[in-house]
């Protein structure tokens, strides 16, 4: 079950005694976790009763303390964060019998208490994992994917009276679903910021443009964007992001992968954009971006821009000025 969807229905399901809480997006894991808090200690207890292991509890650690509520409260919440339990490293035969132990436990737990596991990442052929899904509930919080981020902004937009223009909308999610990723955090942070310069008035691309571009997720996108257009415009953002502290290293990854997928789909800008996407494993609107710029120039052009980034990237590992280095590169791209 998603996160999303456990905030949605808490409160009219029993409280379950065991949760792992997966995911790489930390504020929904963090969410999740108050909410559990909360219901678990409705008449706020949890001082007492509240148990955060600083390490890897063993198993008899975890039992001791979760079978012992503090003086003033009558149940315990142990909570156990970024343990190796669910790793798919490899594991030696002490590790094997301590998760074996473990295990064992988690159908043994004392009545008047409940455990949450929050981790990054779970491997699920693991037999714990497969034991605590067996006997518990698994509550995954993974950063937005540009499949589901859409559904969810106009849902949280809807929610709290947020009016966008449709082509404020659609520049916000060109921008936002360019990502690998985005915290449900961010977009709510980012969301309210436009709810309280909007007053109620839909918003105009320019005020979300203006409001949102100071993002380093954003703002590396619409340096690439200027890129295209021209020099004049793309050094000029590359000077605003470096003196915000932007890493140069970041930046060079960043338009690495422009170039990669610019590279591709110059050679096959011949196609039909679908079948571009399929083969390149883009989506549909990522393609049409890149068509544009691969249109204004030619395949000698994009060779040498593959070439300019190994240089750039040796460059800046041996520590040469990474503004001057960066903006070589921009200018040798440059369009204009």
């Amino acid at each position: 079950m998603t996160i999303a969807d456990f905030l949605n229905q808490i409160g009219k399901e029993p409280l379950g005694k065991l949760y792992l809480l997966v995911g790489e997006d930390r504020y929904q894991l963090w969410q999740a976790e108050q909410q559990l808090i909360n219901q678990f200690f409705p008449e706020g207890e949890s001082s007492s009763g509240l148990i955060r292991f600083e390490k890897n509890p063993s198993a008899e650690e975890l039992l001791v303390a979760l079978a012992s509520p503090g003086f003033f409260a009558t149940q315990t919440l142990g909570i156990v964060e970024d343990n190796q339990w669910l790793s798919s490293d490899k594991k030696g035969e002490d590790r094997k019998a301590e998760e074996a132990r473990i295990a064992e436990l988690l159908g043994q737990l004392p009545e008047e208490s409940c455990l949450i596991i929050k981790v990054t990442k779970a491997d699920k052929r693991t037999s714990l994992y497969k034991k605590i899904s067996g006997l518990g509930i698994v509550l995954e919080g993974d950063f937005l994917k540009a499949q589901n981020l859409r559904t969810y902004v106009q849902r949280r937009a809807k929610e709290i009276g947020l009016v966008f223009q449709p082509d404020a909308f659609q520049w916000l999610m060109g921008q936002w679903e360019l990502l690998e990723g985005i915290s449900v955090g961010l977009v709510n942070q980012e969301l309210e910021k436009c709810l309280l310069y909007s007053q109620g008035k839909p918003l105009h691309p320019i005020e979300v443009e203006e409001l949102l571009s100071e993002l380093p997720e954003i703002s590396a996108f619409r340096l690439l964007d200027a890129w295209s257009e021209g020099s004049e415009k793309s050094l000029k953002l590359l000077s605003e992001m470096m003196r915000n502290g932007e890493a140069p290293l970041k930046l060079l990854g960043l338009i690495t992968w422009h170039v990669r997928n610019l590279w591709q789909v110059k050679a096959l800008e011949k196609s039909s954009k679908d079948f571009i996407a399929s083969r390149v494993g883009l989506r549909p609107f990522q393609v049409d971006r890149l068509l544009r710029t691969a249109k204004k120039m030619s395949e000698n052009q994009v060779d040498l821009l593959v070439l300019g980034l190994a240089e750039t990237d040796l460059a800046l590992k041996n520590s040469l000025p990474p503004v001057l280095v960066l903006e070589k590169l921009l200018l040798l791209g440059s369009t204009r």
